[in-house]
């Protein structure tokens, strides 16, 4: 593992001071503490250019890729690996920013739909235009496209079912 820094001063050598082969509970950590390091990039650049944060947008682009711009809240939970409970408190806001509506399905009581709409289909555009654009920053200045691959091949076999 390289010690360069990475990710706003992060350093691999802060997690492994001097630890020749890391532990797989400071692997864990090390994981833990790049996600909470990308969350709050993404969430400072995203809330402050667009209102949202990285989870708002992955809700969103979900809708926006799905068969007319509609899933069921369930199924962008399941697909997000969040609870239907947190599901519903970040959709909330998306809705009364007009950016989502939502149907509640007569048919099927509790089922609940939610759909793009044209404000969430531009704020999506230029809020994943903004979030390509800190990815590249982040990932094309410190690693070669050859390193991507093995990191998602590696980072592929913690969960299969996971995908780029």
């Amino acid at each position: 593992m390289r010690a360069a820094a990475w990710c706003d001063g992060v350093m691999a050598s802060d997690v492994f001071p001097s630890a020749p082969t890391p532990t797989p509970l400071a692997v864990v950590d090390l994981l833990a503490t790049v996600d909470a390091a990308l969350r709050q990039r993404f969430d400072d650049v995203l809330g402050s250019w667009h209102g949202v944060n990285r989870m708002d947008l992955r809700f969103l682009r979900l809708l926006g890729d799905a068969p007319g711009e509609r899933r069921p809240r369930a199924e962008l939970a399941a697909a997000l690996s969040v609870s239907p409970s947190v599901a519903a408190r970040r959709l909330g806001p998306m809705e009364r920013m007009g950016l989502v509506t939502r149907t509640e399905r007569e048919a099927e009581a509790g089922r609940v739909e939610l759909t793009l709409t044209d404000a969430g289909r531009e704020l999506t555009a230029n809020a994943e235009r903004t979030a390509r654009e800190l990815a590249a920053d982040l990932l094309e200045t410190r690693y070669t496209l050859e390193d991507l691959d093995t990191l998602v091949e590696l980072l592929g076999r913690l969960d299969p079912a996971l995908q780029v």
